[in-house]
């Protein structure tokens, strides 16, 4: 496979910027088994970049290998080497550094996603996300609510975030957009280790230390390999109550095993094992300040494992995978009530076991005609119990059943002297919903059997290539969410509807000065319908807090990114991303919203700059390379209440050695102090979550 080089800008913190640019690709994607491994890994090796250019990215969003630069879609990539040097904890917060995408952790080890101002209305009891989450293949995101997972950055091939609906190829909640957290394949053919170290101060609180590793083992050469990666991380609390400082430390235990193997020339088979086990005495919640009135524990866990098993044989015309997925996850908390002046604690436990299978065939990227054809079977079973103990004779539990499946395909064709391809897309979803429980008495609660929610959601985009390295599209996407039963406490409310989204989208993709300048824009209109939040309503004068279909909302919307090498060891970028959504009509609740308001949790824009440089030191053979970052998020509010504005900034310096085997850095985080928040549901203002205080950290990583 013939190669040529094209950067691609990443907007990032400074820990992501320099040099932020994805890895040139010769290597089928992590998601899918990949048939040539052994070939592809040869072809790695001997593969060298050309400094001074961008670098050609190849991604795998329409489920197929295909160039960034040819993608009809608005897509970011994160490089995982340059996720492995950056100073993030997890997927949420590197996933800040991306244009149009706001990602929040109201507690710890998990977080709240909006893309282009499309967020679930809640962190809790605000639906499901409307942003679809994978990590590879497998589908984290469900109808349990709209929290997703964090994940270590540590040795991932990528991380790709597409903009806009993807409910063809990729189903339910994939309203505003989709994350696909890639990690690395074995190597069938070589032999590597690599690791990292760092240490870091936080302004006002505790230190906190990190260890990653990562190794690969041909164990049978050119047919089968493995890979493990092992990270720990102690992070240091900074947040003081009364009596008690820096209350919200953690610890962070994660633990992936890959083995891959090609027993055959057109045979690939993939397993693999992720197991996260994440500790935190305490939420990032507090007040400005950084403090919280009360003292009492808040202690939190968020435990995970996810098994994969896929198998794709590549026949003369098509490729047959099958990918098998099983996702456990465990999430408890202790919440306190003092703020409500009750001296009680809310003790609460959420579970989610999902097992899922796909079937895909598609075409083989040399085909002219290019279709995939799929169908996706999911069953997911949430258990929930919320206890108050002095307060509740019994815990409330309840125990609830999505049964879905999914029948999807998309078909496309080059024409006019491969000048145009036009594309269409069709899914097919039905979910069958039921749920049972127990009340405080440990009395039955209503039950639900057979709840349908169903959904047909096409797509269709047109392409121009009017030059190699110039492409212009048209497309229109739809994505949903599925709806659900009447509430217990209030049935005479009726069912909870799905909503839908309609993305009407033009885009321009293309590089110029022989590769040293790329961008990226996108022009878009929402018309998203039957909007779900979480609003309180008055049923026979009593108030509840229930998630309901609020009406329509619309807007038009703008992405650009734009990057640029002007000189060789120069990197320069900016972004921006604005949307318009709003509400088309009056909400009438307690928490009403007018028309025109914005919806909950919805970032009008986001903003960034970058600016790189990496350069010789004399003589010594070493590398040295600075960079610096600012990132800005506008406000987000509830109901009405507003929380505050964003701006981050970051910069790091490092010294890596000639052949690249040892790196020093040191690293800068949120060197504006920024210490604002979003809105806390809640009202409280301690309750928000806030960014940690400005911090300084060193990091030495090897690779042998």
């Amino acid at each position: 496979m013939k190669t040529t080089t094209r950067w691609l800008f990443i907007s990032g913190a400074a820990s992501l910027a320099f040099p932020a640019f994805a890895q040139t690709n010769v290597v089928a994607a992590p998601d899918q088994p990949n048939v040539h491994a052994a070939e592809n890994a040869r072809s790695l090796n001997s593969t060298s970049s050309r400094r001074g250019t961008l670098e050609e990215v190849v991604v795998t969003a329409q489920k197929r290998q295909e160039n960034l630069q040819d993608v009809p879609i608005s897509i970011s990539v994160l490089s995982g080497v340059e996720l492995g040097k950056s100073s993030a904890q997890g997927v949420g917060e590197a996933l800040n550094q991306v244009p149009g995408v706001v990602a929040t952790d109201y507690y710890g080890g998990s977080s709240h996603i909006g893309i282009r101002g499309v967020a679930a209305g809640a962190p809790y009891q605000g639906g499901a996300s409307p942003v679809g989450y994978y990590l590879d293949s497998v589908p984290l995101n469900g109808t349990g609510g709209s929290l997703l997972p964090d994940a270590n950055v540590y040795d991932l091939q990528r991380i790709e975030v597409m903009r806009g609906p993807q409910g063809t190829l990729y189903g339910v909640n994939s309203v505003g957009g989709l994350v696909r957290v890639l990690t690395q394949d074995a190597n069938l053919t070589r032999w590597d280790f690599k690791g990292r170290v760092s240490a870091q101060t936080t302004d006002g609180g505790d230190g906190s230390y990190r260890g990653d590793a990562a190794i690969n083992v041909p164990l049978i050469e050119g047919k089968l390999g493995a890979r493990a990666v092992l990270g720990y991380q102690d992070i240091g609390g900074w947040i003081d109550s009364p009596n008690r400082k820096d209350i919200n430390g953690a610890e962070l235990q994660t633990y992936r095993v890959k083995l891959n193997a090609q027993p055959l020339e057109k045979l690939a088979v993939g397993v693999s094992a992720w197991s996260s086990r994440q500790d935190y005495s305490g939420p990032s919640k507090a007040d400005e300040a950084g403090r919280l009135s009360y003292d009492d524990p808040e202690p939190m866990a968020t435990d995970y494992d996810i098994y994969g098993f896929s198998i794709a044989y590549d026949f003369a015309s098509f490729l047959l995978s099958s990918t098998t997925s099983y996702i456990d996850q465990q999430t408890n908390m202790l919440v306190s009530l003092t703020p409500f002046a009750l001296d009680v604690h809310t003790v609460t436990s959420l579970g989610n076991r999902v097992i899922s299978e796909e079937l895909l065939v598609r075409s083989n990227d040399a085909e002219r005609w290019k279709w995939s054809v799929g169908t996706l079977l999911r069953d997911e079973t949430i258990t929930y119990s919320a206890d108050i103990p002095g307060m509740f004779l019994y815990p409330i539990r309840t125990r609830a059943r999505s049964e879905s499946y999914a029948i999807f395909g998309q078909f496309g064709r080059r024409f006019g002297d491969d000048k145009f391809e036009w594309a269409l897309g069709l899914r097919s979803f039905r979910d069958r919903q039921s749920s049972d429980g127990f009340g405080t008495l440990n009395e039955p609660l209503p039950s639900v059997d057979g709840f349908i929610s169903s959904a047909t959601t096409p797509r269709a985009v047109l392409t121009w290539y009017p030059a190699k390295s110039i492409t212009i599209y048209g497309s229109y996407g739809q994505g949903f969410r599925s709806g659900g039963p009447a509430p217990a406490t209030a049935p005479q409310l009726g069912a909870l509807h799905p909503d839908k989204l309609n993305n009407y989208e033009l885009g321009a993709k293309a590089d110029a000065l022989d590769g040293r300048l790329y961008f990226d824009s996108a022009v878009y209109y929402i018309k998203w319908d039957d909007v779900q939040q979480f609003q309180t309503v008055i049923v026979q004068n009593v108030p509840y807090g229930l998630l309901r279909n609020i009406g329509a909302a619309s807007g038009v919307g703008v992405d650009l990114s734009v990057a640029s090498r002007p000189i060789e060891g120069v990197s320069l970028g900016l972004n921006l991303s604005w949307n318009d959504l709003k509400l088309d009509q009056d909400v009438t609740s307690i928490t009403g919203l007018l028309k025109g308001s914005r919806l909950n949790y919805s970032s009008e824009y986001t903003a960034g700059i970058f600016a790189g440089y990496e350069f010789a030191i004399g003589s010594t053979g070493l590398r040295g390379s600075l960079s610096a970052s600012a990132n800005h998020i506008s406000k987000q509010s509830y109901n009405g209440t507003a929380g505050d504005a964003l701006s981050i900034v970051g910069a790091s310096f490092a010294i890596a050695s000639a052949d690249d085997q040892w790196t020093v850095t040191l690293l800068g985080d949120n060197l504006s102090n920024e210490r604002g928040g979003p809105p806390s549901m809640d009202g409280i203002a301690e309750w928000s979550a806030r960014m940690r205080p400005r911090s300084i950290g060193l990091q030495i990583e090897y690779h042998l």
